[in-house]
């Protein structure tokens, strides 16, 4: 007979991934607003936060594989309740969706960097410049569209994570930290 351990937390990797990825997830939409959505293509200045926001990008992207893999591979704790069926339907949609769209950000984001000659110019290939735009690009539409989605799911995951510690008192945020992760 085999026993089937229930999980308390998530492993280490999957908790440092969480916590890195949404650090780094919070600056790449931070100077994507501020700085490149502010600079003009022939503003040498962008070539620099361009080159910042797509290694941050692209450490983003692979950071969030290898958490889903680690996700599939895992014992993981069951899904949290709430007491309503259509909130806990919600909180596992939002989990997927932020996977979803995380990865599509990467990949939209590569996009825009192939079809507009990116490298090229961060890597100072003589003669490259960046086009006057990025507007007409159709990974740069996805990529601004996906921004905003993000920054409401990641502002909803938030609230959802404060709600439940602070109102259910069910120490969700135990969760997301080291420590023992099965219980006997």
């Amino acid at each position: 007979m085999e026993l089937q351990m229930t999980a308390l937390r998530y492993n280490n990797l999957s908790v440092i991934l969480h916590w890195v990825v949404a650090a780094m997830l919070i600056l790449a939409l931070f100077m994507g607003i501020t700085s490149l959505e502010q600079l003009s293509n022939s503003d040498p200045e962008k070539i620099g936060a361009l080159r910042g926001h797509m290694i941050i990008g692209f450490l983003i992207t692979a950071f969030m594989i290898v958490r889903l893999i680690a996700k599939l591979k895992s014992v993981n704790p069951p899904h949290m309740t709430t007491g309503s069926a259509l909130q806990n339907k919600i909180g596992v949609s939002v989990h997927n969706i932020l996977y979803l769209l995380v990865i599509v950000m990467g990949l939209s984001g590569l996009g825009i960097a192939i079809l507009a000659g990116i490298p090229d110019v961060i890597l100072g290939v003589e003669g490259a410049t960046l086009p006057e735009t990025f507007d007409e690009l159709l990974p740069r539409s996805v990529h601004g569209a996906v921004a905003k989605l993000l920054i409401l799911l990641v502002s909803l995951h938030v609230i959802a994570a404060l709600y439940h510690q602070i109102f259910l008192k069910d120490n969700i945020m135990a969760r997301m930290k080291f420590g023992p992760r099965f219980k006997d």
